[in-house]
């Protein structure tokens, strides 16, 4: 089949140090699985070298939309993008009502990614990959079809391959010597460095590996680095961070897309709040003791220790309840609606 015979899927998504990655990362993950199905593009406000390369690096195309907070305004410069033939993915907080409306009337198919649960939605499908997400929580038309729960985890190739080799096996001990921590692919407020300058007042880990993203632009990750326990490396690919996290004895989180990394390779983590939209994951974490614990943003020295310091027994407990919600098998639900669509 030629190009031009291959429907054309677009992503308007945004991302950069400020509002971080995730959107990008996970709409990247859907990209890569549906990648034979369509000819596929991602509209980005303004986007910066560090999210062109991310994205062109895996073989999408990029165009660059001009920056605007009047999403109106913005919705506009989407439609000229459009012909009324291609399926659009809209993934970000400022796809509400109104826009999802206008968008819907100029393309053949709107799916929208949601994981706040804060607007009525017009979109022909909603992803939302949450834990506790429910139907009955959304207002939607009578046509609005859903997937939702952590059987649409939207997460990278080599995670999914990862989590399908994992099952759960009993650990006899737990000592947290190696520690991974990644806030984020910006972590705007650098709570990375809070979290390891935590880690080095006390002696139980004698190794942090710190991760920063691709829109990280902190370099003042630890005040005091110590060279034999205070690693820092940047702009991982998916599978040298699924190698990363396997290495570690425990992970450092923010509750978003990376937790879900850790959960599914099958490795115990600590979840960090770093953002009110992450209030949902937390919940669901807390509901289901999948993170050894969740700490708020301000946590204290004693906090992140005592979340260190568990009985092995709580670490298989979070272990097993992994492998309840995260198979790996994601990508071939998402695949299998996308071939749905595509002869409806």
């Amino acid at each position: 089949m030629t190009d031009s015979c291959i429907a054309k899927l677009i992503f308007r998504v945004d991302g950069g140090p400020q509002i971080g990655l995730g959107h990008i990362i996970r709409c990247m993950a859907i990209a890569d699985m549906i990648k034979s199905l369509f000819r596929i593009s991602f509209l980005v406000q303004n986007p910066s070298a560090s999210v062109k390369s991310l994205i062109t690096e895996s073989s999408f195309d990029i165009v660059d939309l001009p920056e605007t907070s009047d999403y109106a305004v913005d919705a506009n410069n989407l439609i000229n993008h459009l012909t009324g033939q291609e399926f659009v993915i809209l993934d970000g907080y400022s796809f509400r009502s109104d826009y999802q409306k206008l968008i819907k009337r100029h393309c053949h198919t709107l799916i929208a990614i949601d994981d706040l649960i804060a607007w009525h939605q017009y979109a022909d499908v909603v992803i939302n990959h949450g834990g506790n997400a429910r139907m009955s929580d959304y207002q939607a038309e009578s046509y609005t079809r859903f997937l939702l729960g952590t059987d649409y985890s939207l997460l990278r190739k080599p995670f999914l391959e990862a989590g399908m080799r994992t099952s759960f096996k009993t650990l006899s001990t737990f000592y947290p010597h190696k520690v991974l921590v990644n806030l984020g692919g910006a972590d705007p407020e650098n709570i990375s460095k809070r979290v390891v300058n935590s880690l080095l007042k006390e002696t139980v880990a004698n190794q942090i590996v710190v991760v920063a993203g691709a829109a990280n632009t902190h370099y003042d990750l630890a005040e005091n680095e110590e060279e034999n326990r205070v690693q820092v490396r940047r702009n991982l690919t998916s599978q040298e961070m699924v190698s990363a996290i396997q290495e570690c004895d425990v992970s450092i989180l923010s509750c978003s897309t990376i937790s879900y990394e850790a959960a599914t390779v099958g490795k115990p983590f600590i979840g960090i709040l770093t953002a009110d939209n992450q209030s949902f994951l937390s919940q669901f974490y807390a509901d289901n003791q999948i993170a050894l614990a969740v700490l708020k943003k301000d946590f204290t020295d004693a906090e992140l220790n005592d979340s260190l310091s568990l009985p092995v027994s709580r670490i298989n407990t979070s272990l097993f309840n992994q492998r309840r919600f995260f198979d790996g098998r994601s990508a071939e639900r998402i695949t299998k609606l996308f071939r749905e669509l595509l002869v409806n």
